[in-house]
């Protein structure tokens, strides 16, 4: 049984290691792809090596809140994954929990930051859903340029931050034994539930619906105003191929300028 136990625990930290490299790897493409555009950007007319290369960057530009939301989505989730990763791997490997193996304070920070880093993922992507159909509404190019502003995207971050810390602080308030095993604190539970998880998925969920809603109804008018363009098929006569993609379409314009 103790063979097979350590034959188990071998097989899940292998599999630990391998999806800490692949997660890795998806935040170095995603770092790559944000520093790669905005090199291209700012130096594609001055570089004649990129210009003779003629790089093909995605159309679809981003904006600067959005670039800085998925950036800190990024670093947030590899720290999240990064911290429960290694506590497995390293119970796997030696029977022994991480957090216990060393002082109360390296238990309370690594809990800290695993559940801070967590929060921050959540709220950075209902902040992002609701900027891009805040946008979507409010079209007008003053607006725009106030709200992509340095100043208001440093604010928002802050005040993300600040949620996420104050969410995840209890952990640090040595009155509190949350490195035991049967930890509980109702009022702890009630309110980390409602500012770290229902708030930010209410406000993902809601913004997701209303902007591919808008969306739709968009392309509805379009193709009121415009001529379809009919599919082969006799059967889909009355479809054309924008009506087809158009959810789609309002899918992609979240993460569009």
């Amino acid at each position: 049984m103790s063979n097979l136990h350590y034959t188990y625990g071998i097989g899940i930290g292998v599999i630990g290691i391998t999806a800490t490299i692949v997660h890795l790897f998806i935040s170095t493409i995603w770092i790559a792809y944000l520093f790669g555009w905005y090199m291209t950007k700012h130096n594609s007319h001055n570089n004649i090596f990129l210009h003779n290369l003629q790089l093909n960057w995605p159309k679809c530009s981003l904006r600067l809140s959005t670039k800085m939301y998925i950036f800190l989505m990024i670093i947030g989730g590899f720290i999240m994954y990064s911290t429960d990763a290694v506590r497995v791997i390293y119970l796997c490997l030696t029977w022994i929990d991480l957090r216990i193996a060393y002082n109360e304070w390296f238990c309370r920070s690594h809990i800290f930051l695993q559940y801070f880093s967590t929060d921050a993922c959540n709220w950075m992507f209902a902040l992002l859903c609701l900027e891009r159909l805040t946008v979507s509404i409010f079209t007008h190019p003053t607006y725009s340029s106030i709200f992509n502003s340095k100043i208001a995207l440093c604010v928002k971050i802050s005040i993300i931050l600040l949620i996420s810390l104050l969410t995840s602080s209890i952990y640090l308030i040595p009155s509190e034994n949350v490195c035991e095993q049967f930890f509980y604190n109702r009022n702890f539970i009630y309110s980390r539930f409602i500012l770290s998880s229902l708030s930010p998925t209410i406000i993902s969920i809601i913004s997701s619906c209303y902007l591919i809603r808008l969306g739709y109804q968009r392309e509805l008018k379009f193709n009121i105003t415009h001529r379809f363009i009919d599919l082969p098929n006799e059967r889909l006569r009355n479809l054309s191929i924008r009506s087809m993609h158009k959810i789609i379409a309002a899918k992609i314009t979240l993460f569009s300028s």
